[in-house]
């Protein structure tokens, strides 16, 4: 390098090896910023699920896919990554984004309501048709054998209630209209008890719109729409007219308190702490029923109760508030060791068939409650040619 007067000035002096080896450790832990944390917090990535990588191929690799992939690999697999990604779907909603759908997990259509996205897709609802009926057929054909009663409740999804804040005119698609009515024109026919919640649900809408049957910011139902499915269930097993034995000695109890919904939670990944943590906050009112004993003493009552006269099985919304409100609704203890969240409906009612099969339950009626998605969403043929053979 010349200065303005053509006199060469003086080169810097190299620097001191420590110094250049300070420099290149500096520049390796930079470049190890991106693995390193992606080694470090990956184990925790997708609540300790583990997520396969993206098989190489040369030809994916020339078209670009591999590379395409193996990007949302990296973010999918790195806890960081799925922290920040959570903490700006937080600050989306903090911003006043409402009208927004994230992913295939939930959709909040109207400011206030929280939909379970997967609830509001349309498959063919006659897709499994043939085999549900043929395995509530069996179902009914071991019912009879063991001399018992079942009664199936559909659960409706919450936008066959809430339309009018997931749709624009307030109205289902057609498809969705004849999928409930489906399913319980399928137990019906196999000659087992159908009962329809959706109407007792719709009236109480209508007269207490304070008061919905489902909770605003989670897919689930509310107490008031799990007594009301309760009261509906507690009819048609009075209807059938069997001996339940003399009332029990029970109170209900219940709590009220402030959460964040299970949706955001779960399906966003929204922290007690986070952002959004007020905005996704809901008044949950959770039920509990004692046993008064003959001394005057309360406990819980128990999951186990072999000698209900009534046994009850089904998925989350059986348990959501419905497993204590039935016995309640129908003043008598229940068995409710089927209840089993997060499962396909026969699941807990096999369960509750082997039971008294194998003469550890003595209930003469048994209740199946289950979700109406699950009538599109479950692989019903897993289930088909195995009820009264006592496997799972």
């Amino acid at each position: 390098m010349t200065s303005p007067d053509g006199i060469l000035e003086p080169v810097p002096p190299t620097p001191a090896r420590p110094q250049r080896a300070v420099a290149t450790v500096a520049f390796l832990a930079l470049l190890a910023c991106g693995p390193g944390t992606w080694i470090t917090t990956g184990p925790l990535a997708i609540q300790g699920v583990a997520v396969a990588a993206p098989e190489f191929t040369t030809d994916a690799f020339l078209d670009g896919s591999w590379t395409e992939r193996f990007g949302r690999w990296l973010a999918r697999s790195s806890s960081l990554a799925q922290h920040f990604q959570e903490r700006a779907i937080e600050l989306q909603w903090l911003l006043g984004r409402d009208e927004a759908e994230f992913g295939d997990v939930a959709v909040q259509p109207t400011p206030g309501w929280l939909f379970l996205g997967d609830a509001l897709r349309n498959p063919d609802p006659t897709t499994w048709s043939p085999l549900r009926r043929r395995y509530w057929s069996e179902v009914a054909a071991r019912a009879a054998r063991l001399g018992v009663d079942v009664v199936v409740a559909i659960a409706p999804d919450k936008a066959r209630v809430e339309a009018e804040f997931v749709y624009p005119d307030g109205r289902l698609p057609a498809n969705r209209v004849s999928r409930y009515e489906l399913g319980l024109t399928e137990i019906r026919e196999a000659g087992l008890v159908a009962v329809d919640v959706t109407p007792a649900m719709r009236s109480w809408r209508r007269d207490y719109p304070a008061d919905p049957p489902y909770l605003h910011l989670d897919s689930h139902w509310s107490l008031t729409g799990a007594t009301l499915a309760a009261e509906q269930i507690a009819a048609a097993v009075r209807a059938l007219g069997r001996d339940l034995g003399p009332p029990a000695d029970l109170e209900l109890n219940v709590v009220r308190r402030m959460e964040l919904s299970y949706l955001a939670r779960n399906a966003f990944g929204f922290r007690h702490d986070g952002l959004a943590q007020r905005r996704f906050q809901e008044a949950v009112r959770y039920p509990a029923v004692l046993r008064i004993g003959p001394d005057g003493g309360r406990e819980l009552l128990p999951a186990v109760v072999p000698d209900a006269p009534v046994a009850m099985c089904g998925d989350s919304f059986a348990e959501a508030c419905a497993q204590v409100m039935v016995p309640v609704a129908l003043d008598r203890e229940v068995d409710t060791v089927g209840v089993v969240p997060a499962t396909a409906p026969w699941q807990g009612l096999d369960g509750a068939l082997d039971r008294i099969e194998r003469g550890e339950l003595r209930a003469r009626v048994v209740v199946c409650l289950f979700v109406e998605r699950s009538l599109v969403t479950v692989d019903w043929a897993g289930r088909v040619g195995s009820s009264g053979e006592g496997g799972r």
